[in-house]
C-alpha cells in the first residue's frame, strides 16, 4: 500500500477508535475488579491491569485475523482503517512492555506474557477461520 492523505486519516481514525474501546475495556475492568476505595490495593490493581492486557490482545488478534481475511475488507483503505489503525490502536503491546519491566522479568510475568502470545497466535487463528 502505497501511504496517501486518505489512508494516513483512515489509519488515524480506525486507531483514534481502536484506543477508545481499549480505554473503555481498561475502565470497564478497572470498576470490576478494583475496590471503590481511593486508596486501591496493589493487587487488585494489578489484577485489573492483567485482565485488561489479555481481553485486550486477544480480542485484537481475533479481530486482526478475522479483518485480514473477510472477504470484503481487502482492499488497501479498509486494511489501513480496520488492520493497521483498529486493531493496532486497539491491542497494547506496549502495555505487555511496560507491565514486564515493572515486574522485573519475574517468572510470573514471563509465563503470563507467553500465555499472552500463544493464546493471541490461537485467536488470530480463530478470526481468521470465521471470516471464511
Amino acid at each position: 500500500m502505497k501511504p496517501t492523505a486518505k489512508s494516513a486519516a483512515l489509519v488515524f481514525l480506525g486507531g483514534a477508535l481502536g484506543t477508545w474501546g481499549r480505554w473503555f475495556i481498561a475502565e470497564a475492568s478497572q470498576n470490576l475488579l478494583v475496590t471503590t476505595n481511593e486508596f486501591a490495593h496493589y493487587d487488585q490493581v494489578l489484577a485489573a491491569t492483567i485482565v485488561m492486557l489479555f481481553a485486550v490482545n486477544l480480542l485484537g488478534a481475533g479481530f486482526l485475523g478475522f479483518s485480514n481475511n473477510y472477504s470484503r475488507w481487502q482492499s488497501d483503505l479498509q486494511r489501513a482503517f480496520w488492520g493497521i489503525g483498529f486493531a493496532g490502536g486497539f491491542t497494547t503491546m506496549s502495555g505487555v512492555a511496560l507491565w514486564m519491566y515493572h515486574r522485573s522479568f519475574s517468572p510470573d510475568a514471563i509465563a503470563l506474557t507467553i500465555a499472552m502470545f500463544a493464546l493471541g497466535i490461537w485467536a488470530y487463528r480463530l478470526g481468521a477461520k470465521w471470516a471464511r
